[in-house]
């Protein structure tokens, strides 16, 4: 497994105060849908772009180690609602990504509960569905 940092766009401003090293790519050019293509694992804070990763039935973390962070009110409850475990200490972060090695990288039955029941399609039919919508509009 490799490591590979996917910087949110206005992070890369700031790009030279993250360290690349043997261990960690950081990646500002792949598209995501690649990223979600060839990666066993997403780990983020509050992305949006967990929806995508666990769409495809991937395993995913929150790993939100501050309480600094907040939406208002916010539709969406992590802990409850969420494709993966909410994370808050490092130690419990690197202890879930061996048990998800340590299993292939398979989506546990839980999150794939939440992700089967979240999503009502999961074909190759999406874009015909919104142009079908489109086409129904006046």
């Amino acid at each position: 497994y490799k490591i590979i940092f996917k910087p949110h766009p206005n992070t890369f401003r700031f790009i030279e105060l993250f360290d690349e090293n043997d261990y960690v790519k950081i990646d500002g050019e792949s598209k995501y849908q690649d990223l979600f293509n060839n990666s066993s694992l997403m780990i983020t804070d509050y992305s949006s772009l967990a929806f995508d990763f666990a769409y495809i039935k991937k395993p995913l973390m929150y790993y939100q180690y501050g309480n600094d962070y907040h939406f208002g009110d916010n539709f969406f409850d992590y802990e409850t609602m969420g494709f993966g475990e909410v994370i808050k200490e490092e130690d419990e972060l690197i202890d879930t990504i061996e048990e998800y090695l340590n299993n292939d990288c398979e989506m546990k039955d839980v999150y794939l509960e939440r992700s089967n029941k979240f999503y009502k399609y999961n074909d190759k039919n999406n874009c015909k569905r919104v142009y079908d919508a489109i086409m129904k509009i006046k």
